[in-house]
């Protein structure tokens, strides 16, 4: 297992994170050649592509973020931030506008940049729950997971109660997952401040001794 460049911790994560949607990708259109009886002791090969996605938006709209710390009044640095990205920026922006078109996007948040608050509201989704339970439903056709449904709720900055809900199909998650993960990229290249692991690391093994001196 190669090690990750925790200089570049971010690119490298996304990066990880695109190779193993590529490869997803392969399996699914390469099983016709996989000796899946040799491999499985009899059992068949089974390739759960939406649930890998689901992992890979965990990753990706959780752990940059939480390295980003994009707190509550950054929003419009951050949203400058991630428009100088340019392509994968307006890849998102552009499935935003598509799916509430569509009918299949509603967000009363008011006075919120458009991408750097769609992805708050999708963190919230996978990292919250509620009274209902979890805030992401897949939504199946008989025995096959169509689309997914993605929801936030909290309050705007006057107080008022509002709500986020998005639904995307799989195609479309895919996309969003590979644009999401080539935004951040290219956002951890042009912010050499924010490279401190090895910092960090030094400090956090620094408590290990410390507790052994203690014992």
């Amino acid at each position: 297992m190669s090690s990750y460049n925790y200089d570049c911790f971010i690119t490298d994560f996304a990066k990880r994170t695109r190779a193993n949607i590529y490869a997803l990708d392969f399996l699914k259109n390469n099983m016709d050649v996989i000796p899946s009886k040799e491999l499985h002791n009899d059992e068949e090969i089974k390739i759960f592509e939406v649930t890998q996605l689901i992992n890979s938006l965990f990753g990706l709209f959780i752990v940059p973020r939480e390295r980003y710390k994009f707190r509550k009044g950054q929003s419009e640095t951050t949203e400058k931030s991630l428009k100088k990205t340019g392509e994968p920026y307006y890849a998102i922006k552009s499935l935003i506008d598509k799916v509430n078109n569509e009918n299949r996007y509603y967000c009363n948040f008011i006075e919120e940049p458009p991408v750097s608050g769609f992805l708050t509201h999708m963190r919230n989704a996978l990292a919250h729950s509620g009274d209902e339970g979890l805030h992401f439903t897949p939504m199946s056709e008989g025995s096959i997971i169509k689309t997914v449904i993605f929801y936030d709720r909290g309050k705007n900055k006057i107080g008022d109660f509002c709500e986020f809900c998005i639904e995307l199909d799989i195609d479309e998650i895919r996309e969003l997952s590979i644009s999401t993960s080539e935004m951040y990229s290219i956002v951890e290249q042009s912010n050499e401040s924010l490279r401190r692991y090895n910092d960090i690391i030094d400090k956090r093994r620094a408590l290990f001794l410390s507790n052994e001196k203690n014992n």
